[in-house]
């Protein structure tokens, strides 16, 4: 807004035009600091799981030496140490992974769903939009389930949505000043 001064009086020009690009660039970086606040949340979520154990056999040796899945004490342990017998399927090497429970955040074996999380910016009809999710087909399957009941639901973006959201009101709001 300009105000000048004339003979007759006080002019105030009305400049919007100016005023309104400026505001949606401050408006689209705080949204792109939102976004990566609710990433680094999502991803800090993802943590070992409470639910089922699977083990997966592991290619390959692991620094010369082999391990041996053994059922000590009411539960599966790797002991370390072994030296592979030709022939001796009970010395296979294993990774044990522990699942999440349904309703938990999917619990990282590979790191691949964890990497993978990503946000974007976007504006589409005069709005400033901001995106946060994966590629990978398997998020959508681990945030809302399969249809088929296969895969129950493990939401790991919609809690830290809700549990966020006042921080992300405040990080959008942040630069302006509401009298």
């Amino acid at each position: 807004m300009r105000v000048a001064s004339g003979g007759k009086g006080w002019t105030m020009v009305w400049r919007g035009e100016e005023l309104l690009p400026a505001i949606e660039q401050i408006i689209a970086g705080n949204m792109a600091v939102a976004c990566e606040h609710v990433r680094g949340k999502v991803v800090q979520g993802m943590k070992p799981g409470t639910g089922r154990i699977y083990f997966r056999r592991r290619a390959g040796k692991a620094g010369g030496r082999w391990e041996r899945l053994v059922f000590e004490g009411g539960e599966y342990v790797l002991k370390k140490g072994f030296k592979k017998k030709r022939g001796g399927a009970a010395m296979s090497h294993y990774i044990i992974h522990q699942a999440s429970a349904p309703g938990q955040p999917p619990a990282p074996d590979t790191g691949t769903l964890k990497n993978s999380i990503t946000w974007q910016v976007l504006r589409r009809n005069k709005r400033i939009v901001g995106r946060i999710g994966t590629g990978l087909p398997q998020g959508a399957a681990l945030e809302f389930g399969t249809k088929d009941g296969r895969i129950k639901a493990r939401p790991y973006i919609r809690p830290v949505l809700r549990r966020e959201a006042m921080k992300v009101q405040r990080l959008l709001g942040k630069g302006f000043r509401v009298r």
